[in-house]
């Protein structure tokens, strides 16, 4: 379930919809015809990934939603900082204007307006029966749709008229005004109809979502070398107007490396998190690049332990008190200073820095701040003693062994022996394996770790609650890989996500982040840094925000 809408300016909903930005206002002048855009050389962007499909509801893993962004147009789009703004509707609904409508029992409707002279990138005219359906494919048991995440929701899309459609929910969703990718965005019922009814495997499987892709965004598709690259053109009848810059070029390098190479020979323009981490960025800074080298909080970094016992697990850090323990012993702000120089930032709770409720929230949790003598206590607490230099044993002379199971890389690993030296030095022999590639995607291997893993998945997925638990039964697929359940926050989750009104929203967001701090089964450590490094001669490039590398590129210019 995506944490998003609470960084996305919770109030959203009780507050008149957002202004147009100086940018968009630019941008639909230009589509009149009333300024020309002056040419603009173009942009080469490195990607380590190559998508398989271009539409994003279908696709999953890191960058793919960047394509997106490139291709595809939305409801909603989020502008810096953390701001939601109207994008292929006119307006967002409120409740104030009763576009935003709570009913009685629980359900919701959302009346969205489109904005004029819509194009599709063939030139159709895109109506309100595109959305619907994009809806009715995306909610088909029978075509892949693992990142559509709103849709579920949604029980119908009653369109009004060609510009006008009503959104009914099942239930109340916070996330109901402000609708971003990769949810929702319109499919040309004129090219994909028949075939969707006549021919579901050639419908799911064929070039329609790849090179012959057709979608709505401010870049159009036209040509796909695989392996290689894909060149992108400035769309004439994007909705905010021809971006300025009118050919992006997206090249294919897997390895980081080289694209700093192709970064300082100037063959490849920009790259972003989902290609280039820390150690490149700082690899540019050191080196001279002559480009920014930008920085922004990015990933968690996140120790979690083991609630199952697989037979292999350490059933001591089932006891809340040597988890506390464990906590206590970690300096949170070595990580941030000797690894990553100042970039980082320090985390005690499962939320944005960025959100409007995280300091109320970061006030009120239980913090593991450093503490080795507390650590020490608690430990003795829960029957673990230490003689002299010893490990840690308990009265029947079972040693505390801990199994930690970590990311591979290299500031990855850096990280890692900051948290594992602290356990040592309370006495617990480690044993550290590092997650290989094919693991990585191994859902049952990385469920069934022996103690604790220290991970990070983006902070916009909440996937304690016990609906996400992975098992046989989902083909390990879920998030809740260590199997934490908590009833009060399953209650409290709930209760989060359809309770609309900011007020009465955050006193329970911040039982639900009491309730995850004070059982320490999950608990962040710090944010990774976010690196974006492009040329100084462009401007409108934003600093990105949760699940997103790309911002807004229709804004960029030379």
């Amino acid at each position: 379930m995506r944490l998003v809408a609470l960084i996305l300016l919770l109030v959203v909903g009780c507050t008149p919809a957002p202004r147009e930005s100086a940018g968009q206002q630019r941008a639909a002048t230009s589509s009149s015809g009333a300024v020309a855009a002056m040419p603009q050389k173009p942009i080469v962007i490195a990607n380590a990934y190559e998508p398989a499909t271009l539409e994003t509801s279908f696709g999953q893993g890191s960058g793919n939603l960047e394509f997106g962004i490139m291709l595809s147009g939305y409801l909603a789009y989020i502008d810096s900082p953390y701001k939601p703004m109207p994008y292929l509707a006119q307006e967002l609904p409120t409740l104030e204007a009763g576009t935003w409508k709570v009913l009685p029992d629980g359900r919701m409707e959302t009346l969205y307006k489109l904005r004029p002279n819509l194009r599709f990138h063939d030139g159709t005219p895109i109506t309100a029966e595109d959305f619907a359906f994009g809806h009715e494919v995306r909610t088909n048991p029978l075509v892949p749709a693992p990142t559509a995440e709103v849709e579920p929701y949604v029980s119908a899309v009653r369109v009004i008229d060609p510009s006008t459609m009503v959104i009914e929910w099942k239930q109340t969703y916070i996330m109901a005004s402000q609708i971003i990718g990769p949810s929702f965005s319109p499919m040309p019922r004129h090219l994909l109809a028949d075939l969707y009814h006549s021919d579901m495997n050639a419908f799911v499987n064929g070039p329609q979502w790849r090179e012959n892709y057709v979608g709505s965004g401010p870049y159009r598709l036209e040509r796909w070398e695989p392996g290689v690259m894909m060149v992108l053109r400035a769309f004439d009848g994007f909705v905010f107007g021809k971006p300025a810059i009118d050919q992006i070029t997206m090249r294919f390098i897997g390895d980081a490396n080289v694209v700093v190479a192709n970064l300082m020979s100037g063959d490849v323009d920009m790259a972003y998190s989902a290609t280039i981490s820390y150690p490149q960025g700082e690899t540019l800074q050191q080196t001279g690049w002559a480009g920014n080298v930008e920085y922004s909080p990015g990933l968690p970094r996140y120790a979690h332990f083991q609630m199952r016992d697989w037979g292999n697990t350490q059933t001591a850090v089932q006891d809340p008190r040597v988890r506390r323990a464990m906590f206590h012993a970690v300096e949170r702000q070595t990580i941030v200073e000797t690894i990553y120089a100042g970039h980082a930032r320090v985390l005690h709770v499962w939320l944005y820095p960025a959100d409007p409720s995280y300091e109320a929230v970061d006030r009120a949790v239980t913090k593991y701040q450093f503490d080795m003598s507390r650590a020490q206590a608690l430990l003795q607490e829960a029957g673990w003693r230490r003689a002299g230099d010893g490990p840690l044993q308990n009265a029947s002379g079972e040693t505390l062994n801990m199994y930690l199971l970590a990311h591979a890389g290299r500031v990855e690993e850096q990280e890692t022996e900051v948290i594992a030296s602290a356990w040592r030095s309370l006495g617990m022999p480690m044993e550290t394996t590092w997650l290989t590639a094919a693991q990585m995607s191994d859902g049952e291997y990385r469920s069934k770790f022996g103690a604790v893993a220290y991970d990070r998945r983006p902070m916009d997925s909440m996937v304690w609650t016990s609906d996400n638990v992975s098992g046989p039964e989902n083909r390990w697929r879920l998030g809740n890989r260590n199997g934490y359940t908590n009833p009060r926050l399953d209650e409290l989750w709930q209760r989060v996500m359809t309770t609309v009104a900011f007020r009465e929203r955050e006193p329970l967001l911040i039982d639900a982040m009491k309730v995850m701090a004070e059982d320490a089964v999950v608990v962040p450590t710090h944010l990774q840094p976010r690196v974006m490094a492009y040329p100084t001669g462009i401007t409108g490039v934003k600093h990105p925000q949760t699940g997103v590398y790309i911002m807004s590129p229709w804004e960029w210019r030379w």
